[in-house]
């Protein structure tokens, strides 16, 4: 049995984007206090998200990536953003450690369709009708 297998989180970890990135769109965002290992409270934002993707828990750099994303540091103004976590690692005190990050989504490009009419021209039909 896997080790991620065995100690489950309720909260999205690095190991759950299986080395991906995914776009999600942010359905919520709350805060949750949480228990420090010191025994005290920490306050933390979570994003709760459209797609079927465990809840986030957003450290400073990701709290202050959506406040340049988006442009607002107001939570309520983040919903229904499409963003974009994706694993990589970072230099945590003398140590690399695997986490999530943010970026902005992609913007989706519009494709114009086919049409299904071909115009005279091309339909081999020389005669002009004015």
């Amino acid at each position: 049995m896997k080790f991620n297998e065995v100690f489950t989180s309720k909260y999205l970890k690095h190991s759950d984007l299986n080395g991906k990135k995914i776009v999600v769109t942010i359905a919520d965002c709350t805060v949750e206090n949480l228990k420090t290992q010191a025994g005290g409270t920490e306050r933390k934002f979570m994003l709760s998200f459209r797609e079927d993707v465990k809840p986030f828990l957003l450290n400073m750099t990701n709290s202050a990536k959506l406040v340049e994303i988006t442009g607002s540091d107001d939570s309520d103004d983040w919903a229904n953003l499409p963003i974009t976590l994706f694993p990589t690692k970072v230099l945590f005190g003398q140590k690399m450690v695997d986490t999530i990050r943010i970026e902005k989504a992609p913007a989706k490009t519009a494709t114009r369709p086919a049409t299904a009419v071909t115009p005279a021209a091309e339909q081999g039909d020389d005669e002009l009708n004015f």
